[in-house]
């Protein structure tokens, strides 16, 4: 898993017990890896700028779950621990399929973030190819819009995620978002000079009023002095 543009990517995968869970930081800036299993031990990762990759383990089954960034709190992801490799996320297209999967009858199971999961049953003969189809209900609202068109997580037997990458779509972004809590880079590299320099200003003026107490004891404040009554620095 990655994180791009202040984003897990990808928002939604499967891995299996004792595989390595890898996590790599392209950003370049601060985050963290908070991981909420409920089965497995919970881990909370700092990755500052210069730590590019981290990995950790999960030694149990278990169904999904949220990992989450502190530092940038629209971060998320869900990640499903299995048993088996018979488990797949759903391409842009909806699609997903599930090689070498042996005779037999098999419960696949679909998840979604927002919307649940289903269940269908198949029965697979040696060599045998079949379609097995999902439809998850739309929500009216503005979920709509944001789960329409995710990619689907599924597999035999046991929970599998159903996930697509959030559908983009144009939303004027109002001046908190745009400026305050922004996620572009240029305007977070902005708001680090813009604070730089508000911190250099109240630096300098700080110095200065400490040179004119040593220079001029006792003599009222420049400026301020007027505004707080003529009040003189210690020592006058």
């Amino acid at each position: 898993m990655d994180q791009v543009g202040c984003q897990y990517v990808p928002h939604v995968m499967g891995i299996m017990v004792g595989q390595t869970f890898k996590v790599l930081n392209s950003d370049g800036i601060l985050h963290n890896v908070h991981a909420l299993p409920k089965v497995n031990s919970q881990f909370n990762m700092a990755m500052p700028p210069a730590r590019k990759e981290a990995t950790a383990t999960f030694g149990k089954e278990e169904g999904m779950f949220t990992v989450k960034c502190d530092v940038h709190p629209w971060m998320q992801s869900y990640i499903g621990v299995f048993s088996h490799p018979f488990f797949a996320v759903t391409k842009p297209d909806g699609k997903f399929s599930l090689a070498n999967l042996d005779a037999g009858t098999y419960e696949i199971e679909a998840w979604h973030e927002r919307l649940g999961t289903q269940k269908a049953t198949v029965t697979l003969g040696a060599g045998d190819t079949k379609p097995v189809g999902f439809k998850f209900s739309r929500p009216r609202s503005r979920a709509r819009r944001e789960t329409a068109g995710r990619p689907s997580m599924a597999q035999p037997t046991v929970t599998a995620p159903h996930h697509a990458a959030p559908e983009l779509h144009h939303e004027e972004l109002g001046f908190w978002r745009r400026y305050v809590f922004s996620v572009d880079h240029k305007t977070i590299g902005i708001q680090y000079a813009v604070t730089g320099l508000l911190f250099l200003l109240f630096g300098f003026s700080l110095m200065m009023l400490m040179r004119w107490q040593l220079a001029y004891p006792g003599s009222a404040l420049p400026l301020l002095g007027s505004l707080l009554g003529d009040k003189r620095m210690p020592g006058g």
